[in-house]
């Protein structure tokens, strides 16, 4: 899934990123270590493994790409005219909770994050870490960017975690489903409130003071005089700031958060259109909830493997054949991993070299 959220995914949507440990805030600013984090050997080892068990289904699937062009193209525009729209919901929720007005600085920073977590083994650190490192260039404090990207991934995983509950009615009222496909989505909605239960168990005064002090005493062990000597009180401020600014735009903030998910989920609707496929709505929620969870297993970049066996594997429960499943699959993650990731792999180069320009005109000026 893709990382969308920023320090959530995933991630096409909502995962949770975090910050990597070597990063604290200083006054506004972040201090790295030099050297770059190197993926762990037992985790290449885990996805290479993972690979070879899921090659025959990648080869049968990726083998036969050129079936996609097969499919309906009116309805595959409109499939990517969502993932477009999920896209620009993930945006407007950032512009919310990192307090910016240019569309332009979130939008960057969130393609070119996505494109590192898609590409990279249990990317979600480093996408993160570039994320956060653009949207500084761009004039954002540390403090504020960090809690505004995980402030935007708990709100992304909350809406497609809620997609769900549009299912009941058809659950109650519809035709009979699959056992295992409705226990899924009620398993998706029992996180949901798992979710909600610990956002507002950990923002609680005493759970936040203590888990700041907690996080003080490491960094005062780990890094002495190098980390913020006032965690406590960044932290508390920035969750009443967050909890103020979501309050005064709470209209689009939970419209753009149901906007996102929504058009993720009508994207692969849409997908299955083109291939002449007319599903239970039940049954693409529970396609569209194992594609999103599938995504988030680290082994494999963007869970590559796992989202296609899984999303095939949900859609041949239904009633899907076989090798229509796969195509549908394989151009479902066309349109929402693999495209926006070269997309942010382009922002990542130009960021690079218009960071590298600008470092060549400072020396040639200041020799």
């Amino acid at each position: 899934m893709p990382d969308r959220a920023g320090m959530s995914s995933t991630g096409p949507t909502g995962e949770l990123l975090t910050v990597p440990a070597t990063q604290f805030c200083i006054a506004g600013t972040v201090k790295t270590e030099k050297h770059r984090p190197r993926p762990s050997y037992l985790l290449l080892v885990a996805g290479a493994v993972s690979l070879l068990f899921l090659m025959p289904t990648l080869a049968e699937a990726y083998g036969d790409i050129g079936r996609v062009a097969q499919l309906d193209p009116y309805w595959l525009a409109l499939a990517l005219a969502c993932e477009v729209a999920s896209f620009v919901c993930c945006w407007e929720v950032l512009r919310i909770v990192l307090r910016r007005e240019r569309w332009s600085e979130v939008a960057a920073a969130q393609l070119a994050g996505n494109a590192v977590s898609q590409v990279v083994p249990a990317g979600g650190p480093a996408g993160a870490a570039v994320q956060l490192k653009m949207l500084m260039r761009s004039g954002c404090d540390a403090p504020t960017a960090i809690a505004g990207l995980t402030a935007s991934g708990v709100l992304s995983t909350a809406g497609f975690l809620a997609l769900p509950l549009l299912a009941l009615p058809a659950l109650w009222i519809g035709p009979e489903v699959n056992a295992g496909l409705e226990a899924g989505l009620w398993a998706s909605i029992a996180l949901l409130v798992l979710l909600v239960g610990g956002v507002i168990v950990a923002t609680r005064d005493r759970v936040l003071i203590g888990g700041a002090r907690g996080a003080q005493r490491i960094v005062d062990l780990i890094a002495p005089g190098a980390g913020p000597h006032d965690l406590v009180a960044q932290v508390v401020g920035q969750r009443d700031l967050l909890r103020d600014t979501v309050r005064q735009r709470r209209g689009r903030a939970f419209s753009a958060t149901i906007g996102q998910a929504l058009a993720g989920y009508l994207a692969l609707y849409t997908v299955l259109l083109a291939a002449g496929i007319r599903a239970n709505i039940v049954v693409v929620l529970a396609a569209f909830a194992v594609a999103n969870v599938a995504g988030m297993i680290p082994f494999t970049p963007a869970g590559l493997g796992f989202v296609e066996a899984g999303l095939a594997g949900v859609l041949t429960v239904a009633g899907v054949p076989y090798a229509t499943a796969l195509v549908v699959a394989v151009a479902y993650r066309l349109l929402s991993s693999w495209l926006p990731a070269v997309v942010g792999c382009g922002v990542v180069f130009a960021f690079r070299q218009g960071a590298s320009s600008l470092m060549h005109r400072f020396e040639a000026r200041y020799p």
